[in-house]
């Protein structure tokens, strides 16, 4: 009798890592250890995938293989069929392994092996198990897609739910749920972040890291990945699958922000798309605020130097500035030289540009942009100008601040007579879940009614549990909320000086980025004079587009504007000062 033990490879699969923690890879291993003792053959090294059939490529496999012709080792055992080979291509390649390298493939739940030297009963067999095991899978992929038109067809979420939200699994009692996370409020706070605008990707990715706010896997976030999270729909109640996209219904959800909201920050992304010459690597102290008044485009920075002979020393000096140009786009014109808003131009079939004022066309000519530079210096100089024409309202100050303290306390009041109210209806509700069940042990009420009602009192209490955490956060935070409040409003106070004052560059772009969202360089180039014959000169010009804050703070009367500066900007009467005073 020949007791010298043969080496073998033995290969286990499961195709999610939910089966790897349950019984199936556990029993694989024990059902093949026990076969090659029985049979007498030595296990060298086990070989355990956890990979989906309808994944391509099995990489364990693929190594084990290559072993196997390296250490000339011929068998391998399996549990069955499916475990070894789900697709018409794997099936092809089993049969060159047995055929050109002399590969025995055990498979121990069926008590046959495959080799060259199988009989054409074994091929048969082989064939059908093929069949079957492709057969399995079609099947379940056709249950899946049904699955997942089903909940389409309910407006309900068929895959996972974004960063600030969690899926809860189907069960026989209750359908699955999309409800929030821990991350909840992080993401939200991330979204208004970026929605009060001058933020690019980059400060997106300094924000996520401060408010602690990871991807699911725990990695850092990424541009690709704040940028798809600011795109995504979900957040506001709908979600794009399979090309179309669905209004969400799935139970539990609760949306983040609202549809105007969604909109207002892909306007903000669009913008900062078209703005390609922006900047990310120099501390410039107006990178990407500073934009051509004629094409519209951005104005790029970067640093020069002069050399020049000093009268008195007789030596040469380098002297070094910044300067700011345009990045060179087109502009529209009519004919006579009116500039056009670009988002005015329209093309026709022959690709001439035009735009309509009631029932006309009007064809515009396009032209390159080829506005001159501007020194960050000269720069500075016109926004402190724009700076000065505005004057604090100390006094209307005083009176909004005393107001919002009676209003603080008034607040707290109603929050702590809301949180009580909340806070009783929870009681109460939790009380008749105890009667209901209690009715339904004693078959008092049917089965359906029970579950129909318990399912209204269960979202309720997810209702009232989330808005009892949203007052209690208000509650917390509301003395840092004021004092931050009061704190922004002073800042901007004496705003021309502390703008003089300000040397860093972060805190000059910070400061700006508090008052505009843009500022548009207007002038600095040649024109011809009245009489045509001579090129003049026009000094550069600033208009700045304001930001919804100081807009606020102008509508309530914080801010007042030299009358000159007002007419300029189209902003109302009602806010104004002479410009003769001391501005």
């Amino acid at each position: 009798m020949n007791t010298e033990k043969q080496a073998c490879y033995t290969y286990c699969r499961v195709s999610s890592k939910k089966q790897e923690r349950g019984l199936s890879l556990a029993a694989q291993e024990k059902l093949l250890k026990n076969w090659a003792m029985q049979n007498n053959y030595l296990l060298v090294e086990p070989f355990i995938e956890v990979h989906s059939a309808k994944s391509e490529g099995r990489p364990v496999f693929n190594r084990m293989i290559k072993s196997a012709l390296e250490e000339q080792i011929k068998h391998i055992a399996v549990e069955k069929t499916d475990r070894l080979q789900r697709s018409k291509e794997d099936e092809i390649f089993i049969e060159k392994l047995t055929k050109e390298n002399d590969f025995i493939f055990h498979l121990i739940q069926e008590g046959r092996a495959l080799s060259k030297d199988g009989t054409a009963t074994d091929e048969l067999l082989s064939d059908v198990q093929g069949m079957v095991a492709r057969h399995e899978l079609r099947v379940l992929k056709e249950r899946v897609e049904k699955g997942l038109q089903e909940k389409l067809d309910r407006n309900e979420l068929p895959c996972q739910a974004p960063i600030g939200y969690k899926n809860i699994a189907r069960t026989r009692t209750n359908g699955g749920k999309c409800v929030t996370d821990e991350n909840f409020n992080k993401v939200k706070k991330f979204l208004l972040i970026f929605l009060k605008g001058g933020r690019t990707l980059s400060d997106m990715e300094r924000v996520a890291e401060n408010l602690g706010l990871k991807s699911k896997r725990g990695n850092r976030l990424t541009k690709p990945t704040i940028r798809w999270m600011l795109r995504n729909p979900f957040y506001y109640g709908e979600f794009e699958y399979a090309g179309a996209r669905y209004k969400n219904k799935t139970e539990g959800f609760k949306p983040m922000i609202t549809k105007k909201q969604y909109e207002k920050i892909l306007k903000i992304l669009d913008s900062q798309r078209l703005n390609k010459g922006i900047q990310e690597g120099k501390d410039w102290k107006y990178k990407n605020l500073v934009h051509c008044g004629k094409c519209g485009r951005i104005y790029l920075a970067n640093k020069m130097k002069i050399k020049y002979d000093s009268i008195k020393t007789g030596k040469s000096i380098v002297k070094e500035y910044v300067q700011y140009h345009c990045t060179s786009g087109d502009y529209f014109v009519d004919e006579k030289v009116n500039l056009i808003s670009r988002d005015l131009i329209k093309q026709d079939e022959a690709e001439n540009y035009y735009y309509e004022k009631g029932s006309k066309r009007i064809y515009v000519e396009k032209k390159p942009c080829k506005r001159r530079c501007i020194t960050e210096h000269d720069l500075g100089k016109l926004l402190t100008q724009e700076f000065g024409a505005l004057k604090f309202n100390r006094r209307m100050w005083n009176k909004i601040k005393t107001q919002l303290l009676k209003n603080e306390k008034h607040s707290r009041k109603l929050i702590s007579e809301e949180l009580q109210m909340l806070r009783s209806e929870q009681t109460k509700n939790k009380t008749k879940q105890e009667t209901l069940y209690e009715d339904k042990l004693n078959n008092v009420i049917r089965e359906g009614f029970f579950k129909e009602q318990m399912k209204k009192i269960d979202n309720r209490q997810d209702d009232i549990e989330g808005r009892i955490e949203e007052l209690e956060e208000d509650e917390k935070s509301y003395d840092e909320k004021i004092e931050q409040a009061f704190k922004a409003i002073d800042d901007v106070d004496n705003f021309k000086d502390k703008f003089i004052a300000a040397e860093s560059p972060e805190v000059r772009r910070q400061m700006v980025k508090r008052m505009c969202n843009k500022i548009f360089i207007m002038g600095g180039e040649k024109r011809p004079d009245s009489t045509k014959k001579f090129l003049k000169k026009f000094p550069y010009e600033l208009y700045v587009e304001w930001n919804d804050g100081f807009n606020e703070l102008y509508e309530i009367g914080l801010f007042e504007m030299a009358e000159e500066a007002r007419t300029k900007y189209g902003l109302p009467k009602k806010a104004f000062i002479n410009s003769k005073n001391s501005l």
